[in-house]
């Protein structure tokens, strides 16, 4: 300006919320990720002015917090709710996915609540991964046990109870017929 500026004022739009500053700089702390429009004003002492205006783009770059809720150990054939709804952002979780891992394999599912069903005894590995509305990440990676239903055997199993009473039997039999033998030839 020719004359010098008499007067500056920024005026910034946040949502509900709207403020004026009246000092040549401005601190404003946006809250919210999104887009506010930022003018400025400047006056000079014979009443002229002029303005400019921007657009500011406020980005969330916090990450969410992934939750899985699990139990630890559950026998073969189980149906679980894989359960996310605990996992929390300062906006909002947007996506789901669970990942679901055994023996090599791999099974997706999507959502806050997720039904897998378990039909291999092992140790499975399953993670949960969020993303909130700016593609912010975050994830929680569990470990389940799934053990044998309680009629399964182990093959060794199997094999080694049957032959150990084969031999528990042979070794009662021979004594029976053995025994009183030793005894007389002892008398």
């Amino acid at each position: 300006d020719n004359i010098g500026i008499a007067r500056i004022q920024w005026m910034f739009y946040e949502g509900e919320g709207s403020g004026i500053r009246w000092d040549s700089i401005a601190t404003v702390h946006f809250t919210k990720a999104g887009e506010y429009t930022v003018t400025l004003y400047v006056y000079d002492a014979e009443g002229n002015w002029a303005s400019d205006t921007i657009t500011v783009t406020v980005r969330d770059s916090q990450s969410p917090l992934a939750v899985a809720t699990l139990p630890s150990t559950l026998p073969i054939g189980s149906t679980i709710l894989l359960d996310g709804s605990d996992s929390s952002d300062n906006v909002e979780v947007v996506a789901y996915h669970w990942t679901v891992r055994f023996a090599g394999k791999q099974k997706t599912l999507n959502g806050p609540l997720a039904e897998f069903s378990f039909a291999s005894a092992g140790q499975y590995e399953i993670t949960l991964t969020v993303r909130d509305t700016s593609g912010n990440e975050d994830s929680v990676t569990e470990r389940i046990v799934v053990t044998p239903a309680e009629s399964e055997v182990p093959e060794t199993a199997a094999w080694v109870i049957p032959s150990m009473a084969i031999v528990l039997i042979a070794v009662l039999i021979a004594g029976l017929i053995i025994g009183p033998k030793v005894l007389k030839r002892r008398e």
